[in-house]
């Protein structure tokens, strides 16, 4: 194999892309080119593109980024998410995705990711600090339809016994559900819009969140190729939520609730969660999905709404230990919107 080199992942043809995708997972259809467009945000523009390793006009390894700003203390920085990281089988262990990763740390101010434990090993390494302090909450109606439980399950427990315990599972979970939502008002649900979103620009409550102006907000969801499957969900006339109907896992559709206001109150986002339950369940969903970055808040919601809360691990790096310092102390506002949880869970 001759030397290889990094691209950015623009200035590769695109079959020889696809063609990496297709090697790397494939049981997953490969993305559409205006899905990994649009993902890492051409439009923030330089130095932060996703890269790529080429060698023998062939891709052999792949580090995508979602570029967005972050405010640490009222501090405009560059930031980045590391997604999409992989090397071919074959040219592993051979230095590629230190070589890839060093690059890509060039490209903004602070790194974060969610990744896997063999990621890590090699962000370890490189200085990065590793955090299971988050919290993913799932609000079951179907349990036995997450993809988590279908694995263990298949082949072992018969069809007609777990549609007959999703069936009284979500009979039960749909009556609490009713019942925590009272007080909360009817929900009513519109396309996004540029005038709906406005409401949903950032107020963090967070001293370290991401900064959602308008343009972010435009980026994120009516330039997304998703758009029409994104609703935004209000009480009233007020906008609370933007979320997803996911049917691309027949067996386990699900609702993401990818943004929800930043000033919204407790008692509110339990009306909305426990609403956005009955209207899910009504639909036929198994699960909704949203993450929730302060832990008294998170525990609340564990104990009225009985989820299911996950600590996905989490990585950050800055080269300035000032910035180091902040990040450590946190609280990192993410919300689901912020990384790639929509394109990969």
């Amino acid at each position: 194999m001759s030397p290889a080199q990094v691209r950015s992942v623009y200035a590769v043809p695109r079959a020889n892309l696809l063609d990496f995708y297709r090697k790397m997972d494939p049981d997953r259809p490969s993305p559409p080119s205006e899905m990994w467009e649009w993902l890492y945000r051409p439009s923030f523009g330089p130095p932060c593109s996703a890269l790529v390793m080429e060698s023998d006009d062939r891709v052999v390894a792949h580090a995508g980024i979602i570029p967005f700003w972050l405010s640490i203390r009222g501090q405009k920085i560059s930031a980045g998410w590391y997604v999409d990281f992989a090397v071919l089988p074959e040219v592993q262990r051979a230095g590629l995705g230190r070589t890839l990763t060093l690059e890509w740390m060039r490209l903004t101010d602070v790194h974060v990711t969610f990744c896997n434990a063999r990621s890590m090993g090699l962000f370890r390494k490189l200085g990065w600090v590793e955090s299971f302090d988050t919290r993913l909450h799932h609000f079951f109606l179907k349990p036995l339809s997450h993809p988590g439980v279908l694995r263990r399950l298949d082949g072992r427990v018969p069809t007609a016994a777990t549609d007959a315990l999703n069936g009284t599972a979500r009979g039960l979970l749909s009556a609490w559900y009713r019942r925590q939502s009272r007080g909360g008002g009817n929900l009513e649900f519109a396309p996004v819009s540029e005038t709906l979103l406005q409401h949903f620009e950032s107020s963090p409550r967070s001293a370290i969140a991401p900064i959602r102006d308008g343009e972010y907000l435009r980026w994120r969801f009516l330039e997304s190729p998703y758009r029409r499957e994104y609703r935004v969900a209000l009480s009233g006339d007020t906008p609370l939520a933007v979320l997803r109907e996911r049917k691309d896992k027949p067996r386990s559709p699900h609702v993401d609730v990818l943004l929800v206001k930043d000033d919204i109150s407790f008692p509110a986002l339990k009306h909305l969660l426990a609403g956005l339950g009955v209207w899910a369940s009504g639909r036929d969903h198994a699960y909704l999905r949203y993450y929730e970055s302060d832990p008294r808040r998170s525990r609340q919601l564990q104990r009225a709404l009985l989820s299911f809360v996950r600590h996905p691990r989490f990585a950050f790096f800055s080269r300035s230990a000032e910035l180091m310092h902040e990040l450590k102390q946190g609280p990192l506002g993410w919300q689901l919107a912020d990384s790639d949880f929509e394109v990969t869970g």
